[in-house]
């Protein structure tokens, strides 16, 4: 039995010759070595048959942290943002019948214009956050190296199927109050403030979008606490360490296929982020501000995101 040190803390594996990893048995039977996404019960049955015997605390512990502030603050600034909406909404209506004060509407201009680009900041903030703390969470030179047991779970063992289903169904209720939001230069007062009304609806859900994004987070710790608790023979080297070989994520499954349906939603999300990435680069264009900053910030981080899955795309193929 030899020690190896991750992130400062001592942890055992059986070495076999010229020091190499001799590992156990597989705990899963063949043919469910990489059966990702499961749920329920079965998730739980496929955490606990991996011991954790990496760092602890975990190397993704303070990326969680900041992550679930970022989660916390994105929900207040989209309620923020939502009520906002509604009392433009108001606003319009009363605008419709002639009894509005110049200074609440431009007061309300002010704060919509504040909190948009408060919104902008935090969805930024929350995609590097989820990056940096999914890099964390399982190192791909450790994963590599010494298999599942020296990194947490893979997302298909933490969000069972109705989490995942609920937070694809907000996605496509928020994209669809956004797209119902968007007025038009013929619209009528009454119909303008219909639009705010939607723009409201947009914001909220999204609101309970960054809470399951904090659930995910919360789900992700549990599970890790779950593993650490079967894991105290392995740890200690009274039990053997089984080798469960990297579950690929069905993104790196796919990548050297070019069909399929989630091949086909994967690629409609990447040219989805595309279009997004031009309208932060238009709006950066033309915003002669600081604000410019943000928008300039946000363009470049989701093309080098969109370039980086398409060049791995290609290497798949090559």
């Amino acid at each position: 039995m030899a020690g190896r040190a991750f992130g400062g803390v001592q942890v055992q594996t059986v070495q076999g010759p010229p020091g190499q990893p001799q590992w156990g048995p597989s705990p899963f039977p063949a043919g469910q070595k990489t059966r990702l996404f499961v749920g329920g019960t079965a998730a739980r049955q496929a955490r606990i048959a991996v011991p954790y015997l990496g760092p602890d605390p975990a190397p993704s512990r303070r990326a969680g942290a900041v992550l679930k502030v970022l989660c916390v603050v994105g929900v207040a600034v989209r309620i923020a943002q939502g009520l906002a909406f509604g009392q433009r909404a108001g606003l319009d209506r009363s605008l419709a019948l002639g009894s509005i004060s110049r200074d609440a509407l431009i007061s309300n201009t002010n704060l919509l214009w504040a909190l948009g680009l408060l919104r902008t900041v935090s969805w930024i903030s929350l995609l590097v956050g989820f990056i940096v703390w999914g890099r964390a969470r399982r190192p791909k030179a450790m994963l590599q190296a010494y298999g599942e047991a020296y990194v947490e779970s893979p997302y298909g063992w933490i969000a069972t199927a109705p989490l995942r289903l609920l937070v694809l169904g907000m996605v496509v209720a928020g994209v669809a109050a956004r797209v119902a939001s968007t007025p038009d230069r013929l619209d009528s007062l009454s119909r303008l403030a219909q639009r705010r009304d939607w723009s409201a609806v947009s914001c909220l859900v999204w609101a309970v979008y960054y809470v399951l994004a904090l659930v995910v987070v919360v789900l992700s710790e549990r599970a890790l606490a779950e593993r650490l608790a079967v894991s105290g023979a392995h740890r200690a080297g009274r039990a053997p360490i089984p080798f469960v070989p990297p579950i690929l994520s069905a993104g790196e499954r796919e990548a050297g296929k070019s069909e399929g349906v989630g091949w086909i939603l994967r690629t409609a999300g990447l040219i989805l982020l595309l279009f997004i990435a031009v309208t932060f680069g238009i709006v950066a264009a033309t915003e002669h501000t600081a604000v410019s900053l943000v928008w300039t910030a946000g363009f470049g981080l989701v093309t080098l995101l969109v370039v980086r899955a398409f060049v791995r795309r290609y290497r798949a193929n090559h």
